[in-house]
């Protein structure tokens, strides 16, 4: 899988590269390795503790940590990061990215 665009979002995995509407978003490594995963594997729900395992390769980064990278992320892809349409939050269970856009 070398690239994917949903809707106005356009992930060049090779390249590192994230766009919304056509412009280049800027995201830290740490970010794009996140994003990375959460479309990967999209449509699944993704547990805190996956995610600490797999993106950040460390089982005791803190829940605070995450919050603060997935709203970063929100606030670089989403139109209204206040209302997300690409990650959701599974109250209780974790994350999952949503690529069907309506």
């Amino acid at each position: 899988m070398d690239g994917r665009a949903i809707g106005s979002l356009t992930i060049d995995f090779p390249a590192k590269q994230v766009l919304v509407e056509g412009r280049s978003v800027r995201l830290t490594a740490l970010e794009f390795r996140l994003l990375a995963y959460l479309v990967r594997n999209e449509g699944r729900v993704i547990s805190k503790q996956e995610l600490f395992e797999q993106v950040w390769e460390d089982k005791f980064t803190g829940d605070g940590t995450l919050n603060v990278h997935i709203r970063k992320l929100r606030e670089a892809i989403e139109h209204n990061p206040g209302s997300p349409k690409y990650i959701l939050t599974v109250w209780g269970d974790g994350y999952r990215f949503c690529g069907e856009q309506s």
